[in-house]
């Protein structure tokens, strides 16, 4: 029951706060940093990603997945544990 009340005060809170017009999307953590990283990404030639792992296997929860494809390995350089 509780998780039911708060499904519908988040849909009341979103109608108040948004309008119509604006669609959401539901996605995952990893998918919206994902999309994020992603976007910066695009606009900014500058912007790069290092880290542990993030290259060829996208991290440990799969935030970099398709990065590397999309960007090549000087922007997104992982390394190996």
């Amino acid at each position: 029951m509780r998780e039911k009340a708060q499904k519908l005060i988040q849909k009341k809170l979103v109608d108040i706060f948004l309008p119509e017009s604006v669609k959401m999307r539901t996605m995952s953590i990893a998918e919206a940093l994902r999309e994020g990283l992603a976007e910066e990404m695009r606009k900014d030639k500058d912007v790069f990603l290092i880290g542990e792992d993030i290259g060829l296997f996208g991290g440990s929860f799969q935030v970099t997945k398709g990065l590397l494809d999309e960007f090549g390995p000087e922007r997104v350089r992982g390394r190996q544990p």
